[in-house]
């Protein structure tokens, strides 16, 4: 194949559906939505899958349409914007789930390209836990017993990475491959890319091989100031990810800090 592959992983809540549009609004891009997750290619791949296998799912990813891998009632509600396609240079795909290949793709396909997501993980338990169809409280979960292993919602699935503890393993993971694998593996910091969105995609556009074209400038710009906000949107009106201060149990948020101080991770916090 001579397309480049782009990989987009992050846990669930980490605005990995936002640097998916990213992405998907080069003209060069044919993009889908959680391929492994969907019906067509559910666990297509896995930490032992070959290159035959790592070439056969791209191949499906350049042709399969369908509702979800496209997001066709995302793009007819507005939630997702519709972008204008040209000639097609590269293939991506964005994932919550299925990290644990992530180290067998890169070492089995020299072509492939990760971006890993890395948000707050105070900003990523509040917004799980306020997410009804995620996280729920109607069935009676309790954030307490749930926030850290989430075992009601990964139930044991080696593919589901919910809760604070698989916050953890994946961004001990994202910088393992960051350091192993430093020219296809870029790791991007939420928090940056809110803050700093412009600069920041143009190092990812880089990274990816991909030139910035007027469609995408115009969706940055667009992305910031529309007020159209939902749970799984695309759109970021807010600069600050802090949510969470006012929101989330204190409980959960001393827990997390105290877990953190003093590792790699504790930049995250960004208290």
């Amino acid at each position: 194949m001579n397309f480049t592959r782009i990989a987009i992983h992050g846990v669930p809540r980490s605005g990995t559906t936002w640097l998916g549009e990213i992405i998907n609004s080069s003209p060069n891009v044919v993009y889908k939505y959680q391929p492994l997750f969907s019906y067509e290619l559910k666990g297509f791949l896995n930490e032992a899958s070959s290159l035959i296998d790592i070439n056969s799912f791209f191949e499906k990813l350049l042709t399969l349409k369908s509702p979800f891998l496209d997001q066709l009632q995302a793009k007819a509600d507005g939630i997702i914007p519709v972008f204008a396609k040209a000639e097609i240079t590269h293939i991506a795909y964005k994932e919550v789930r299925y990290h644990h290949i992530l180290k067998n793709l890169l070492l089995k396909d020299s072509g492939v390209k990760i971006l890993g997501v890395v948000r707050n993980p105070l900003a990523v338990m509040n917004s799980w836990l306020e997410s009804p169809r995620e996280f729920r409280k109607d069935l009676g979960w309790s954030e307490e017993e749930e926030w850290r292993f989430a075992e009601k919602k990964n139930c044991n699935r080696t593919e589901e990475f919910y809760g604070f503890e698989k916050w953890k393993q994946v961004a001990y993971l994202f910088h393992e491959l960051e350091m192993l694998f430093p020219d296809r593996f870029l790791l991007v910091n939420y928090d940056n890319l809110l803050r700093d969105t412009q600069n920041q995609v143009t190092q990812i556009y880089m990274f990816c091989g991909l030139s910035l074209s007027p469609q995408t400038t115009e969706f940055l710009s667009t992305s910031r100031k529309m007020g159209k906000e939902t749970t799984y949107s695309v759109y970021r009106t807010k600069k600050k990810d802090d949510k969470w201060k006012s929101n989330l149990n204190q409980r959960i948020i001393t827990e997390i800090e105290k877990d953190l101080n003093g590792t790699k991770l504790e930049k995250y916090l960004m208290i």
